[in-house]
């Protein structure tokens, strides 16, 4: 994992424990979007998979009949306790406990109840396409950001069209305007 990357994941992580901790769904989906912008740029994994989970933490807790469950005490509990030790671990350089942590709370996303289950998973998948959307407007191709984000192309660009995304990034973009853009973002003159 490149630094800035790990760098980023840590500060969004912590970011992520404080919006969870208050049901601040919003700023779960600023954190969210902060992360997939990394993945546009530096087209990793790590970035790709950690946006999907806090977009997906926010949709369950879009859910409000949820928070009646009996179990929701104790998911937000263990939540909670993953994405501190998942800080801890990336801080700490520990990469394989931080990617146990992430696994981890794919898993506990899905067995809050058995009918939502099947909810987390089409959350999980939705926010692959969604977040793929986001990666395809910083002008990565479709095929790699279908690859990223473990989609088909059909699937991402079916978004792209509903979501009017081609319309909003224009066409083409030329050379120069390209340079400027690499240059803005590396901050090269």
């Amino acid at each position: 994992m490149q630094q800035r990357v790990k760098e980023d994941i840590v500060s969004a992580l912590n970011e992520a424990y404080n919006a969870f901790e208050r049901f601040d769904i919003a700023k779960l989906n600023r954190v969210s979007n902060f992360t997939i912008h990394n993945a546009g740029i530096f087209q990793d994994h790590d970035s790709i998979t950690f946006a999907v989970l806090i977009y997906a933490l926010a949709k369950v807790c879009e859910r409000e009949r949820e928070r009646d469950y009996a179990n929701w005490k104790a998911f937000t509990e263990k939540t909670l306790e993953i994405l501190r030790e998942a800080r801890k671990s990336l801080a700490a350089g520990k990469y394989p406990l931080y990617q146990k942590d992430v696994k981890h709370l794919f898993r506990i996303i899905g067995s809050l109840d058995k009918k939502l289950t099947k909810y987390a998973t089409e959350v999980a998948e939705q926010a692959k396409v969604k977040k793929g959307g986001k990666v395809y407007e910083h002008g990565i191709s479709a095929g790699r950001v279908a690859e990223l984000m473990g989609i088909s192309e059909w699937e991402l660009l079916s978004y792209v069209g509903e979501a009017g995304i081609a319309e909003r990034i224009g066409q083409t973009v030329s050379v120069e305007q390209r340079l400027k853009n690499a240059r803005r973002i590396f901050r090269v003159k």
